[in-house]
């Protein structure tokens, strides 16, 4: 798990920070975001490029309702299943709000 800390402050002036999990699948990084996010009081971002997609749930081992244990969760399932292919500048306007 890798930590940084971003240089800006957050709207309301106070200092934001931003955990990162990265790793190989199947090495518990959904199970270790969601224990992080609540113990820091923070909320999920997903980066998975395919979990990205609505629909999918089971073939992209996506993080059930009650798995995710009240954790806000972000950009799981937000774009159509037949939207296409989703360009990198369209995921980065995506993944800006909600890790600002």
């Amino acid at each position: 798990m890798g930590a940084a800390r971003c240089s800006g402050f957050a709207s309301g002036g106070e200092d934001t920070r931003m955990v990162v999990i990265v790793g190989a699948t199947g090495t518990g990084k959904t199970k270790l975001s969601i224990d992080a996010a609540r113990a820091l009081g923070g909320e999920v971002v997903n980066a998975d490029k395919i979990q990205l997609y609505d629909g999918l749930d089971v073939t992209t081992n996506k993080v059930s309702l009650d798995d995710r244990r009240g954790v806000p969760h972000h950009l799981l399932g937000a774009v159509r299943a037949d939207a296409g292919e989703l360009p990198a500048a369209s995921f980065r306007s995506l993944a800006a709000a909600p890790a600002a």
